[in-house]
């Protein structure tokens, strides 16, 4: 199985951490671990393709360097939850 290695690409512990964070808002119900992990899993997916195009249109508009992966990971995850950035 080959890595995939791009710095945007949600790691296991973020998908994991958002997948727990939508069981317990589910009411923590059992049997629906797959389900949350792939709905974590295509959320973040789906920031992250959002935000490689915000990113590629700022650093083409302005000639800026884009925040760091990891932040900009975590405040998916943050804005997914509700939660304050940490």
């Amino acid at each position: 199985m080959q890595k995939n290695t791009h710095p945007l690409n949600p790691t296991s512990e973020e998908i994991a951490r958002l997948a727990y964070l939508i069981w317990e808002k589910e009411g923590r119900p059992q049997g629906c671990d797959m389900n949350h992990w792939f709905e974590a899993e295509s959320l973040l997916m789906a920031a992250t393709r959002k935000e490689l195009k915000t990113l590629h249109a700022a650093t083409h508009q302005h000639s800026q360097r884009p925040t760091s992966a990891r932040k900009v990971l975590n405040s998916r995850i943050n804005h997914f939850t509700g939660r304050a950035a940490a």
